[in-house]
Order: C-alpha cells, then sequence, then structure tokens
C-alpha cells in the first residue's frame, strides 16, 4: 500500500517510522529521500538567508521559483496517488495541509500521536488516531486487507412508477432494502437485475453517534460517497 507521511524535518523519529512502515510491506513516501538522488527540498537551497529575513515579495519569488516548484510537484504527486496519508506529530503547517487535503480527497488518513504537544480538534476528521506505532502498522495492515478484497454484487434497476434506481446488491431483497423501496410502496414496483457485475469500494460509514460500519457502495468514477468515507475503490 502507498502511504505518504507527513511530518517535519526537526521530528527525529520520522526516518524510524519510515523503516517500520516500509518493513510491513508498504511503499512509504520519505520527503527526506522523495526520489533516487534527491535529498528533498529545503529553503537554503534557493536563498541562504533565515527566512525572517524576507520580505513577502521575496518570499512569493522564492515559491514560484524552479526549485521550489520541483519539491512541490514531487510531494504533490506522491499525495495524489497515496492510499493512505499518516500525520506523525511534532510538525508543521505543511505536513497539516498534507493531511486536510489528504481527508478532503476522501483517503484513509491517520495520526500517529505518541504524546500530547498540543490537542487538535480537527483531528476528528481523520480516520484513525493511533497512539503508538504498533497500533499505526496494525490498523494500516487491516485497511490494507480491505483493499484486497473488494466485493462483487450484481447491479439492479428498480422502477418505482416510472422513477428509475440503479444499485448494488447480492438480490433482489436488497436491492429494495438499499434503495429505501419496501413492498408496500404506493407505485407499482418492478425489480430487474442487469447482466453486469461490479466491483464495489468499501464506504466507511458514520451515523449521528459516533459509529462505523462498513458497507459495499458501487463505484461510478471515482466520487467520494456523500454518506460516508470512501475507504477502497475499484474499477469495474
Amino acid at each position: 500500500m502507498k502511504i505518504y507521511l507527513a511530518s517535519s524535518w526537526r521530528n527525529q523519529k520520522q526516518p524510524e517510522v519510515v523503516q517500520v512502515l516500509r518493513a510491513a510491506g508498504h511503499e512509504v513516501y520519505d520527503f527526506r529521500n522523495p526520489a533516487p538522488g534527491n535529498t528533498g527540498f529545503g529553503w537554503r537551497q534557493i536563498d541562504p538567508r533565515p527566512p525572517s529575513e524576507w520580505s513577502t515579495e521575496d518570499y512569493r519569488q522564492i515559491l514560484a521559483s524552479p526549485r521550489a516548484q520541483e519539491g512541490f510537484a514531487l510531494d504533490m504527486h506522491a499525495l495524489r496517488t497515496c492510499d493512505a496519508c499518516v500525520l506523525l506529530p511534532p510538525c508543521g503547517r505543511s505536513a497539516h495541509l498534507e493531511l486536510g487535503w489528504a481527508a478532503g480527497a476522501g483517503k484513509r488518513t491517520l495520526v500517529l500521536c505518541e504524546r500530547v504537544d498540543e490537542p487538535e480538534l480537527m483531528y476528528l476528521m481523520c480516520s484513525h488516531i493511533a497512539v503508538s506505532i504498533d497500533e499505526a502498522a496494525e490498523w494500516l495492515a487491516g485497511y490494507q486487507r480491505v483493499m484486497a478484497a473488494p466485493v462483487v454484487m450484481d447491479l439492479f434497476e428498480i422502477d418505482e412508477g416510472g422513477e428509475s434506481h440503479i444499485c448494488a446488491a447480492r438480490d433482489h431483497a436488497e436491492a429494495l432494502e438499499l434503495t429505501g423501496i419496501g413492498i408496500d410502496a404506493d407505485d407499482e414496483v418492478t425489480v430487474k437485475r442487469l447482466s453486469k457485475t461490479c466491483e464495489l469500494a468499501s464506504i466507511e460509514i458514520v451515523d449521528e453517534d459516533g459509529g462505523k460500519s462498513t458497507y459495499a457502495q458501487e463505484i461510478l468514477g471515482a466520487e467520494k460517497d456523500g454518506r460516508g468515507r470512501l475507504i477502497s475503490s475499484t474499477a469495474w
């Protein structure tokens, strides 16, 4: 599984976490060594002065420089193509921007919080908070098992008084249940099994009380389902 590890140059535990996750069989993006022969991006590669001496115009020009654009492109490519994003605090604004982007993109997100430096309420948008590297590795292994075993079901077309619904289900009864159409509907209901089968994505649904459960949901394109967090997706 591809993992984007968001952290800080000042976090001395980052190299250890990279090695632990790689030893578990994951492909881990290391911003310190993002590509062969590349030792990562640093501001001093563009301007040797400390940032406190930059003007705002200096800063804008530095961000527009080819070296900054190259570093940004490497990180963003890894972030867009990852299966999960792991945040390793303590870290700064960039790492938290990366985590927020991943959560908004529907990717699985995990915070590895082995100590509390400063509480952060918005970590609640993440899929999981682990308090040890062993817990993080176990949780990621569970997600990898979900990704490796997509569910295959039939597509059903349900017609209720001229209004058509398409859903994926194991049988006619489940198709009616998933679309919310019961046998006591006012209009005539017909259920047609389509010849095409599809692979489904696993969707994590969070109810109002915070309870979580996982369902299979048909994927048309790569859209995130409005009811929950997309945790696995396959083509059909």
